[in-house]
């Protein structure tokens, strides 16, 4: 019983009638604590709390952090006619929010054998499917290293550089993710493997 109660209870019985007082008196002393006392009663520790964190602390829990991922294009195919490059040994690291926004970089040889090199962003949408495991997914950004003589082959090329996006479809099993990305004037794609690392 807080200071406050205990006042008004000791008020009562000078004022009221013995009976009376009495019964008030009572019944505030047994009355139960407020929301704010039992709030205030209760561990910061909650030991059936999945994440693990004091309710104070401002981190969150790692998964609500993102997961980074590294992934890996072995192999391109192209439709268009030429002398292509079919090994891109395409290398990415990328960071995906709880929100499925992904932002990150990669380095690969092109259609051509020229070292590139593409910075993105962009978002990975979950397809209605009842696995919940397909996706796809759509990355834009900035590419360098297409260079004389197939500077013609990507648009806005100035100097190397040019935009880029790069849509895909994906298939999500636990840690692990299969894309396939299409891509270009040579009408190619390519099958790509991704792993979250923890």
């Amino acid at each position: 019983m807080n200071p406050l109660h205990r006042s008004f209870a000791c008020l009562l019985i000078t004022l009221l009638p013995g009976g009376i007082a009495l019964g008030c008196a009572q019944s505030l002393m047994t009355s139960s604590p407020r929301a704010d006392d039992a709030a205030a009663e209760r561990p910061a520790f909650d030991l059936n709390d999945e994440s693990g964190l004091r309710a104070n602390d401002p981190s969150p829990p790692l998964e609500r952090r993102g997961t980074l991922y590294a992934t890996y294009g072995p192999y391109t195919h192209h439709q268009g006619r030429g002398p292509y490059n079919a090994r891109p040994n395409f290398r990415a690291l990328e960071w995906e929010s709880p929100q499925r926004w992904t932002m990150g970089g990669a380095a690969f040889s092109n259609s051509f054998g020229q070292e590139c090199w593409y910075a993105f962003a962009g978002k990975r949408f979950i397809l209605k499917h009842r696995s919940g495991r397909f996706f796809a997914k759509v990355t834009g950004g900035l590419m360098h290293g297409y260079q004389s003589p197939h500077r013609g082959s990507v648009p806005l090329n100035f100097k190397g550089y040019n935009p880029a996006i790069l849509p895909s479809v994906g298939y999500q099993y636990k840690n692990v993710n299969f894309q396939l990305v299409v891509f270009g004037r040579a009408c190619g794609a390519m099958p790509m493997v991704g792993c979250a690392l923890r």
